[in-house]
């Protein structure tokens, strides 16, 4: 019996040691905190300010999956805050957050697409002016950044067109200080952008030492030759 014994041992022993135990993770994943997802997308991270439409500013449709058809497209709204969508009419969106017009455009759009999924985002007003490629008027998203306004300008015409570029509104210059902002990446809604903002990049080329030097100091230089050749010309002839 002792020898059985001390076979089953063995089997027991070889058991044990081909036990899989679980492998340790070489990193741990932190829990994903929830708060980061309570407030809507529309809202400030604070969650003291929510996006809305605004008066002369415009909503965008995105439809999928037909995203080239009906209903996409942009839309004004106008000064009494209606903007007029495609079979739903003239409906006041100034009192609606996005999510709620989406819900409702859903209601009515199910019945010609069935399948369709949209996504409605409010647009702001803003002047890219000066020294920019594709200087004009664009509408922006909310939650882009300066970034990506000035990519749609095709960006400064200058290399250091960021440090020189100033933010306005009302005449009244903001901040001269963009380079933070375009950065950071923080999108125009969080960082107190308003339709209607303007942004201003100097149109003048930077210019070198040897340009400084050619467009300003030889034409003052060659005057006050000339000049001092004329004056000697007259103090010559004046003697005879």
């Amino acid at each position: 019996m002792s020898v059985y014994a001390g076979i089953l041992l063995l089997f027991c022993t070889i058991a044990r040691a081909q036990e899989i135990v679980p492998a340790k993770p070489a990193f741990s994943v932190p829990d994903t905190n929830p708060e980061i997802y309570t407030h809507s997308p529309w809202q400030s991270p604070k969650g003291d300010t929510v996006m809305r439409f605004q008066c002369g500013d415009a909503l965008q449709i995105i439809a999928y999956p037909d995203s080239n058809g009906f209903p996409r497209g942009t839309y004004i709204i106008d000064n009494d805050g209606y903007c007029d969508l495609p079979i739903v009419g003239f409906t006041k969106v100034t009192t609606l957050a996005p999510e709620q017009l989406e819900k409702l455009l859903l209601e009515k759009y199910t019945a010609y697409l069935p399948r369709l999924n949209l996504v409605v985002r409010p647009l702001y007003r803003v002047s890219l002016l000066g020294g920019f490629y594709k200087p004009g008027l664009y509408w922006v998203d909310p939650r882009e950044s300066i970034w990506d306004a000035v990519q749609k300008a095709g960006g400064t015409q200058r290399e250091d067109g960021i440090s020189k570029m100033r933010w306005e509104r009302d005449s009244k210059v903001v901040t001269k200080n963009i380079v933070s902002f375009y950065q950071s990446g923080a999108s125009l809604f969080s960082i107190g952008f308003k339709s209607g903002d303007q942004l201003l990049v100097t149109p003048k080329p930077k210019l070198e030492l040897g340009d400084v030097f050619r467009n300003d100091v030889v034409p003052v230089f060659s005057l006050l030759i000339s000049v001092a050749s004329v004056y000697v010309m007259y103090e010559t002839y004046s003697r005879r």
